[in-house]
């Protein structure tokens, strides 16, 4: 027998308890229950006899209700206060104005409220309230208070085990015993230990260690902070299931606090299967993709909210030695940022997926759980096996944060590790576990990889200035507390660099107000550029270690140069091999000294003295080098991704290099979604250093490796690489490099729609604000040309203008005058069709009788026979890629058979690869797409967006010759 912490519920959790608990007393299949809102006075009905647990049957209509009390007093006062929510209850019932229909048989009242059992007194004196209202007639009347809610608890462990993140408190190890049996309960305490050793591991803010005293370093719960995000897939039209939401409108949220308050609630899919109340509240969207640019804050966040759950389960493990103090210091911090303490103490893991994609790299059916299993054995004093991992996911709510997506560039093992991703989820719904995933990816090069009926996305914001300035004031207030004078300076220049548009567009993500907070303690501005802010940082954390009275000093002192190019060696080696099979950015201590001693060679150091040279530098790395830092057993790396894609930039505009090496590098890495931040930064060093070629990147837009060929005219890939530039600020200010990017920028609206439409409307939007009125006009110009082309530009446009309309400005304006009703614009067939397009709903499915022809992609592109005009060989490339398209169906939708494809093309790269890089092929493809009728515009989506993901995750660093 055990006392719960009902109180610790909630309202809305209490009340789901109790549907599960009369559910699992009377027979679930015999119950219904009710959603939030206006339930009529019910949380659970039932026409079912049932023993009410005393001796004594119910039978006829029988109502329960739930009456939660947040703060519990006396026995006396709760007494009082549930006789006045009951009497409530009974005049409603009472009252012909409420209509409640039809009138109870049997009336129970289930409450968290702890009551007396001395006679005459607690459950008798409520018992009274019920003879108030004879008009009623009820046969029978019962009130189930904490202490027979417990009892009950402990008789049905199926919903004592749901609940039973929320149901314990004190001593979780003790707790555990309660809740778990046999193997489950050894695993679990297995499990706790390891949270506590992960809550001391990543203690830590990254960055916040470089250059720094290993007293100086920032603890995450110290400068962490909640993030704002917008929540949904861009979907701005009405869909099947909300058809007056005729435009996107997307809440924002703060990100940490939203993912808490969803992880409070139980998530086993058992309580969703009898329909009532928990069809209602649970999500259909039951987990998250957290979306967000370089440096902007997705891993630490995820980090904060697996500290927040880690603290929270092991909070009183004080003979954990440092867990007891961790978790004091954090909940303090998380207290003063306003963040809820979990009610839900799931158990948290953050699992990057650099390193899981290294496995499936040589063992593409290594499962997750097993994978899992492996990291926790790693830290386990015992082998921890996939099968008592699957115990804990079954016995235990989870928060699973997969951490960089985007870090897993080889399209074949992405492929694998959806797949992997994929049965894990079949695995936690089989175990009918509690479980919430938030995965983090950049959006460049995202494809919608976790499907959207499984994942809500929630997308990043940049900082505004005030957000930016307050989290800079924060980090000189941890960093500086014992300097006033400088920390005032540094908030200072701070909020004067927030009010120059040059350098207040730098302060748009943590990583960026970082590393701008610290540069501020030494200078009083900082660069007005993306790669100068980087630049200033290693020059100043450079500064700092050789001021260190350490052997690593003179070092760096006396060979600087080779010192920087070891980092920008290892950096673009690491951006190379990760779009292979090595996602996880690290390079064997060894390598780091084979890259050093190349360069002192190079530089006719004598051969003795490189090699003592080579092996200092290596040994050096294998502690810490400047940004390099030590990664696994004899591994190093870059803490921070953003930093390693800044030397690798470096790398590719090597000083050491003449003019058209650097443009011919920049050449093959510009349209690769694994090298844009490397790119831009790239781009970044060029107009800070070398601006004589300014027009030379300029015109690599339009030298883009298939810029030229027929089949861009479908894609427009460069069109993208010009809207980021504009975005980066490239060359600024200028008003004429601005103007080119904007003309080359604005035709991403005369191609076919796809995933990128979105990201694109955004910087439109962007840009419009920052250059002013002209480019508005001129960006209008271009939509209002593209919406009077015809499908598909037209579909592309439209959602373009619906994009704007949810924003402020001349473009939210356009947008909303012009896009707010899809049927007058397109016509009601063409709007139906837009709407099963891009919702990726079958009109078949949706039970329409207007779709008259079902078919396959590949019967659009085929040639008749003996009419290709290929080669043999290119013909056997064409034939593999459309039996691949076979597998993506078209539906001719409606009287005007409007052409439209409800599944997302997911093909096998390869194949796409072997076949588009003919160009040949190329060319045959963008003749058929041509000859494509506008009601076809639905299959020119379809292979556009095949083709726009092709030039995006086509390996490219091998043609770099680094």
């Amino acid at each position: 027998m055990a006392d719960y912490p009902l109180t610790q519920l909630g309202t809305t959790q209490f009340e789901h308890m109790t549907q599960a608990l009369l559910a699992a007393v009377v027979g679930a299949l015999k119950v219904k229950v009710y959603g939030a809102g206006r339930d009529g006075g019910r949380e659970l009905t039932t026409q079912a006899p049932f023993e009410l647990g005393d001796g004594s049957t119910w039978g006829g209509y029988t109502v329960a209700q739930a009456k939660f009390i947040a703060r519990t007093n006396t026995p006396d006062t709760n007494a009082a206060w549930l006789k006045r929510q009951i009497r409530s209850e009974l005049r409603d019932w009472c009252d012909p104005k409420k209509n409640r229909r039809p009138k109870p048989d049997n009336l129970l009242f289930i409450t968290n409220a702890v009551l007396s059992a001395v006679p005459g007194h607690g459950v008798d004196a409520v018992q009274e309230v019920f003879a108030e209202f004879p008009q009623l007639d009820l046969k029978n009347t019962a009130v189930w208070h904490y202490d027979h809610v417990c009892r009950l608890l402990d008789q049905h462990p199926s919903v004592r085990h749901a609940y039973a993140g929320l149901l314990t408190t004190g001593d979780v190890l003790t707790q555990l015993h309660r809740f778990l049996t046999g193997e489950a309960l050894d695993v679990g305490e297995s499990m706790r230990v390891h949270a506590a050793k992960e809550l001391v591991a990543e203690q830590w803010l990254k960055l916040g260690s470089v250059g720094n005293a290993p007293n100086e370093r920032l603890r995450l719960g110290q400068v962490g902070v909640d993030l704002q995000a917008t929540v949904g897939m861009p979907v701005p039209f009405k869909t099947p299931t909300n058809r007056d939401n005729k435009t996107f409108n997307a809440g924002t949220v703060e990100v940490a606090r939203y993912l808490l308050e969803m992880g409070d609630a139980v998530l086993r899919p058992s309580l969703s299967k009898h329909g009532g109340s928990h069809s209602h509240h649970v999500r259909v969207e039951p987990h998250l993709v957290l979306v967000g640019g370089p440096g902007q804050g997705k891993t630490t966040l995820g980090q904060l909210v697996c500290q927040a759950y880690r603290a929270a389960l092991v909070d009183d493990l004080a003979s954990l030695g440092p867990a007891a103090e961790v978790v004091t210091t954090l909940q303090q911090h998380l207290r003063a940022g306003d963040l809820p303490t979990p009610a839900m103490k799931r158990w948290p893991l953050r699992l990057e997926l650099s390193k899981y994609a290294d496995v499936l790299g040589g063992s593409p059916e290594t499962s997750l759980l097993r994978h899992i299993a492996t990291l926790i054995s790693d830290r386990a004093a015992e082998n921890i096996t996939a099968s008592q991992v699957k115990t804990w996911l079954q016995s235990w709510p989870w928060f699973l944060v997969l951490d960089g997506f985007d870090e897993v560039a080889a399209p074949q093992v992405r492929e694998a590790m959806i797949d992997r991703i994929n049965d894990f989820l079949i695995d936690a719904v089989h175990a009918d576990a509690d479980l919430l995933i938030v995965a983090t990816t950049r959006p460049q090069g995202y494809n919608a990889e976790f499907d959207e009926s499984n994942y809500k996305h929630l997308f990043l914001k940049d900082l505004s200035s005030v957000q930016a300035a307050d989290f800079a004031s924060k980090l000189a207030g941890v960093r500086l507390a014992d300097d006033p004078d400088t920390q005032r300076n540094v908030i200072d220049r701070v909020k004067e660099a927030a009010e120059d548009p040059l350098t207040a567009r730098l302060m748009r993500t943590p990583l960026q107000v970082t590393i701008m907070s610290l540069l501020l303690e030494n200078r009083p501005r900082v660069p007005q550029d993306r790669y100068g802010l980087f630049a200033a940082y290693y020059h100043t954390i450079y500064s700092r270690e050789m001021a260190k009275t350490t052997p690593t000093a003179r070092l760096l002192e006396n060979h600087q140069a080779t010192v920087d190019e070891v980092h920008e060696q290892v950096a673009i080696r690491l951006q190379v091999a990760a779009e292979g099979r090595k996602a996880d950015a690290a390079l064997p201590g060894a390598d780091v000294e084979a890259i050093t001693m190349r360069i002192l060679l190079r530089e006719q150091v004598d051969e003795r003295e490189a090699h003592r040279l080579a092996g200092r530098i290596a040994q050096a790395a294998a502690n810490r080098l400047v940004l390099l830092v030590p990664k696994h057993l004899d591994d190093v790396g870059f803490d921070v991704r953003s930093l390693q894609e800044f030397m690798a930039a470096r790398a590719i505009t090597s000083d050491r290099d003449d003019d058209e090496t650097v443009v011919q590098r920049l050449r093959v890495t510009a349209l690769s979604s694994h090298w844009r931040n490397t790119w831009l930064l790239a781009a970044g060093r060029i107009a800070a250093g070398r601006r004589r070629l300014i027009d030379r990147v300029l015109a690599l837009i339009d030298e883009t490796p298939g810029a030229a060929s027929y089949l861009d005219r479908y894609v427009r890939a460069s069109a993208y690489l010009a809207l980021d530039l504009l975005d980066d600020r490239f060359a600024a200010p200028s008003p004429r490099v601005d103007q080119l990017l904007l003309d080359k920028g604005i035709r991403c609206l005369e191609v076919p729609p796809t995933r990128a439409v979105g990201p694109a409307a955004a910087s439109l939007q962007r840009a419009s604000v920052i250059l002013g009125s002209l480019a508005t006009a001129v960006i209008s110009e271009a939509a209002k040309n593209a919406l009077a082309a015809g499908p598909p530009q037209q579909i592309t446009a439209l959602l373009t203008l619906l994009w704007w309309s949810a924003g402020t400005g001349g473009l939210a304006t356009l947008g909303r005058q012009r896009a707010s009703d899809l049927p007058t614009v397109l016509g009601e067939n063409q709007s139906e069709a837009l709407e099963f397009h891009f919702v990726r709903t079958s009109a078949v499915e949706q039970d329409t009788t207007v779709t008259i022809r079902r078919s396959n992609l590949d019967e659009y592109l085929k040639p008749g026979p003996g009419n290709s005009g290929l080669s043999a060989e290119d013909e056997v490339s064409l034939t593999q890629l459309l039996d691949e398209l076979r597998a993506c169906s078209v539906e001719e939708f409606g009287s005007e058979r409007v052409a439209i494809v409800p599944d997302p093309p997911t093909i096998n790269p390869e194949v796409v690869d072997a076949a588009l890089s003919r160009a040949p092929v190329a060319d045959y493809l963008a003749a058929r797409m041509l000859a494509l009728t506008p009601q076809q515009w639905g299959v020119a989506s379809a292979i556009a967006e095949i083709c726009r993901r092709w030039i995006q995750q086509r390996r490219v660093g091998q043609l770099l010759q680094i």
